[in-house]
């Protein structure tokens, strides 16, 4: 099920609603995994980084409304990151992921977080309207040996960003 990420309901077309959400964070931090079991319930160990973004959509049914979420993988590299802040505008939400076995991806979530408000406060065009939502996911749950973000980490964390928001941990 999604969360309907978006105040305004309007009519496109065949569609009730349109949602586009935006996946980010660091590089190697299991987007595109999860970008790929969401859309195409499909799982590969060995994934390519992503060249800027990729780009989908899915239909689902919310309280008896057709929904078509866009769905943007962005890349999580260093010289990609002007770039794929172009696929912000306009987005009701954002999945933030981190890696729970790297700290470094845990301590760049607050970059992220600036990026994010950076784009909605200042970016031309976009529409100040949309209630910013971001979901905070700890990926890599099932490497419990190898684990280095707490559940106490990631709270702190939350009330330092002051992003109140959900998160979740999980494993693709």
């Amino acid at each position: 099920n999604y969360i309907v990420m978006s105040n305004k309901f309007e009519s496109y077309g065949v569609y009730n609603l349109i949602i586009k959400v935006a996946i980010v964070g660091d590089s190697k931090t299991g987007k595109t995994s999860y970008f790929n079991r969401l859309l195409y319930n499909d799982y590969k160990s060995n994934i390519s980084p992503t060249i800027g973004a990729d780009f989908a959509s899915k239909m689902e049914t919310y309280e008896k409304s057709d929904v078509k979420i866009y769905i943007w993988d962005t890349s999580g590299m260093e010289t990609y990151r002007d770039m794929i802040r172009v696929y912000f505008k306009d987005c009701a939400g954002f999945l933030l992921f981190f890696d729970l076995t790297d700290k470094n991806s845990f301590t760049n979530v607050s970059k992220w977080i600036e990026d994010i408000v950076y784009v909605k406060e200042s970016l031309p065009n976009s529409n100040p309207n949309l209630l910013l939502r971001i979901a905070l996911i700890g990926h890599k749950s099932d490497k419990k040996e190898e684990i280095k973000i707490s559940q106490n980490d990631i709270d702190k964390d939350r009330k330092s960003t002051r992003l109140n928001s959900s998160h979740l941990v999980i494993s693709y």
